[in-house]
């Protein structure tokens, strides 16, 4: 279990690319002759809450496992890698931001409702950008060439220390009141390790999922449903 825990902690896409594999072969790999009106539709919605769950699923585990280092302000949840799938599958948008939910409400040292909710709203806010910056990606050449690719992360960085960073040193000093000095640091370091996590991991996960068959193929069947 151990050796396991390490392997996914060290390559957080192995597990990624695991679960979407398998999403894939048990919703995707087949048509069902029934396509009749709202049944198919039905059947499109429930495939979607699936996949949203399955991505919560992976935010929530990948943040346990950084435990030790993902709930301070400086913060490198190892799950917030899964923000650069969320131009990859539009699934993915729910799906971390239940995961962020789930991860600040049974956080063992529960910050209260500011946090998960307010850490929620900023990784939904992250998300949307995040995908809206994808049509600027040329399909047909090298990701690591291009600006816009190095453009992804940046919505997580921002969004999440402008929020999360903002807060966090009111509620790790209450009940007094932080210096303006200590916000600021908060601020700055909160972003630096953000942008570590997203850069580091995220990149080379979108860049490892976004040719593969499967996630091309959730990507254009399920967006109408985003």
């Amino acid at each position: 279990m151990c050796n396991i825990g390490c392997i996914i902690f060290l390559h957080p896409y192995l597990s990624v690319y695991y679960w979407f594999m398998i999403y894939y072969i048990t919703f995707e790999s087949y048509e069902l002759s029934i396509t009749i009106g709202r049944l198919q539709v039905k059947m499109n919605h429930t495939r979607y809450l699936v996949l949203s769950a399955i991505i919560a699923a992976l935010y929530f585990a990948l943040t346990m496992i950084s435990y030790p280092i993902a709930f301070l302000p400086i913060q490198l949840r190892l799950s917030e890698a899964l923000m650069l799938v969320t131009p990859l599958v539009p699934a993915a948008i729910p799906g971390v931001t239940l995961g962020c939910f789930l991860s600040n409400f049974i956080n063992p040292g529960n910050l209260g409702p500011v946090d998960y909710i307010g850490g929620t709203i900023a990784t939904l806010i992250a998300a949307i950008l995040t995908q809206r910056i994808k049509p600027s990606i040329d399909g047909k050449k090298s990701l690591w060439k291009q600006k816009a690719f190095y453009l992804l992360p940046l919505p997580s960085v921002l969004i999440n220390g402008a929020i999360v960073g903002v807060y966090l040193p009111f509620l790790i000093t209450a009940p007094e009141t932080p210096t303006f000095t200590y916000v600021l640091t908060c601020i700055l370091t909160f972003s630096l390790s953000e942008a570590l996590v997203v850069y580091l991991f995220g990149l080379p996960l979108y860049a490892a999922l976004h040719k593969q068959r499967f996630i091309q193929t959730i990507s254009t069947k399920w967006k109408d449903l985003a």
